[in-house]
């Protein structure tokens, strides 16, 4: 059968399923309903593992993949886990590699918007912007898609790309739990330019975890790319247009809601100047190479983060409206596995929705295929990321094992 995949959403987990599937020759397109493609910040470096680097290899176009590659940070010999309490006396280590690894497999890092310009590029006539899904309809003929401004668009296939407050998941699986955690963050990057020589040695090539009192936690990890953004697109994808991007340490101030500075509605209307000087101030007391990196940030680059996740839910029964990353198993960020899984998924559903299009596999079945694994590893990922977030964040954490029950 001739597939017409609809995919709603054009983030990191939609775009790479789109490149999938036009890379097997199967019609798809892409509903996003952001006007454009840089209208809100979207946060900063993201860590890739193994598998999610398997998925981009596996799902893009040579081209891509090796600007992918240019523009990520160069892997080191030794990837390592430090841990420091706030006064930066070190209280741990340990591997933060995860898997098997090969030079083909080898973790990294990127910079999400550079990512996300690659991902927009080779797509054209498949994206259309300004299009907010607000329901669905399943058909004789398929599954309609019903959008804000009236409009409708007609597939074969659905796929929920749409994020942790999915419209195709509300409809679809109603009884699906959010877990609001009770944690906040507020991020941000400072530029390696700003604190020059006054990098700590001890913290290169490592993801940095600082536990302080009041259940506060600093986070923190280099983004270096091996090269020049555009210089890289130049050679390797004239097409492409990348911003520049210099080298910058991300940083996440959490603690729980209850202890932060700041009413909770507050939080999320306060200017990024005020926010950086709020997690500024929540750094007093700690040790002053810690206050600097924070201190130098770019404070435009502030903003707030919720912690939240999506309950595992119980099987449902298959059709031709499915779901993959954020709208299913949305997770904690510590372990940094939500964009490497919504990469995942990506992988696993154009092999199969490829199979489908070539008779191979019925539809459905195919689906279901995709579905299962697709649970199975994006609830672990969820329970795993609750569990791990949970001691980071002090007793007071509000992460149990009961929340990650499963719904019914």
């Amino acid at each position: 059968m001739s597939l017409h995949v609809l995919i709603a959403g054009a983030g990191l987990g939609g775009l790479t399923l789109a490149h999938g599937l036009r890379k097997a020759g199967v019609d798809v397109t892409v509903y996003e309903r952001d006007p454009r493609h840089d209208f809100r910040l979207q946060g900063y470096r993201i860590h890739i593992d193994a598998p999610g680097h398997t998925a981009l290899a596996e799902c893009l176009p040579e081209d891509l993949y090796e600007l992918y590659i240019a523009t990520s940070t160069a892997t080191p010999d030794k990837q390592v886990a430090m841990f420091f309490d706030h006064r930066f006396d070190k209280t741990g280590e340990g591997d933060a590699r995860a898997g098997d690894f090969t030079p083909a497999r080898s973790p990294t890092a990127v910079n999400r918007h550079t990512l996300r310009q690659i991902l927009l590029t080779g797509l054209d006539g498949a994206l259309r912007f300004g299009r907010e899904l607000v329901g669905y309809e399943q058909t004789d003929a398929g599954v309609q898609a019903h959008f804000a401004d009236g409009s409708v668009a007609n597939g074969d296939v659905l796929v929920a790309a749409d994020g942790i407050n999915s419209v195709v998941r509300h409809q679809l699986l109603p009884h699906a739990e959010i877990c609001d955690t009770g944690v906040r963050a507020i991020t941000g990057k400072t530029t390696m330019a700003a604190l020059e020589a006054d990098f700590p040695e001890e913290l290169h090539n490592t993801f940095t975890g600082v536990h302080g009192p009041d259940y506060r936690t600093l986070a923190m990890a280099e983004y270096r790319s091996r090269r020049p953004q555009q210089e890289a697109a130049t050679e390797l994808v004239p097409d492409a247009r990348l911003d520049p991007v210099p080298d910058y340490l991300m940083w996440l101030q959490l603690a729980p809601v209850g202890d932060l500075p700041i009413r909770e509605q507050a939080l999320w209307r306060t200017d990024s100047a005020t926010l950086h000087g709020i997690a500024l101030d929540m750094l007093d007391g700690w040790h002053p190479t810690l206050r600097r990196l924070v201190e130098r940030a770019d404070k435009p680059s502030t903003f707030p983060l919720s912690v939240r996740a999506v309950l595992p839910v119980n099987p449902w029964q298959t059709s031709n409206v499915t779901l993959l990353g954020d709208a299913i198993h949305a997770m904690a960020p510590i372990g940094g596995r939500g964009a490497n899984t919504a990469l995942c998924d990506a992988a696993s559903l154009s092999a199969k929705l490829r199979a489908a299009d070539r008779g191979q596999l019925s539809l459905y079945p195919a689906i279901a295929e995709y579905e299962s694994r697709m649970r199975e590893q994006g609830q672990e990922a969820v329970i795993a990321s609750l569990h791990k977030s949970g001691p980071s964040l002090g007793a007071r954490s509000p992460y149990s094992p009961e929340q990650t029950r499963t719904a019914s």
